[in-house]
């Protein structure tokens, strides 16, 4: 799967395309890094470097395979540092994962990375 094919579907095409066997949802996943780095370049829209591996999920979920990020809100995803937006919180990791991320991991979530947000979250804008 090229980016070009990623970028046709959303997240229930994608479920869609591993389900049925069309895609595997390692070549889906590679497309959709692959895509997140020629955007990112543009929009510095990620927080972090795309994590390496993809945090754990269940894989029988219903969008098991499928790419996601999540956004740098707060503590979500344990082990993961989040800064809501600002340089005064280095280096704090979350403790453990919200209700919310528990759910996008047993829904098969491949989460990928952490996006920004605009400093404390006090913003509609992001400014990279």
């Amino acid at each position: 799967m090229d980016i070009h094919e990623y970028a046709r579907y959303d997240a229930t095409g994608l479920r869609d395309l591993i389900r049925t066997g069309e895609a595997d949802a390692g070549e889906v996943e590679t497309a959709a890094r692959q895509a997140l780095a020629q955007v990112d370049e543009h929009v510095n829209g990620l927080a972090l470097p795309v994590f390496t591996p993809a945090l754990g999920r269940a894989t029988d979920g219903p969008f098991a395979g499928v790419p996601f990020l999540i956004k740098d809100h707060g503590p979500v995803a344990e082990g993961v540092p989040f800064t809501l937006g600002s340089r005064a919180y280095p280096g704090v990791l979350a403790r453990r994962d919200t209700d919310l991320m528990t759910r996008f991991r047993a829904a098969g979530l491949v989460t990928l990375g952490l996006t920004t947000v605009p400093e404390l979250c006090v913003s509609f804008t992001t400014e990279p």
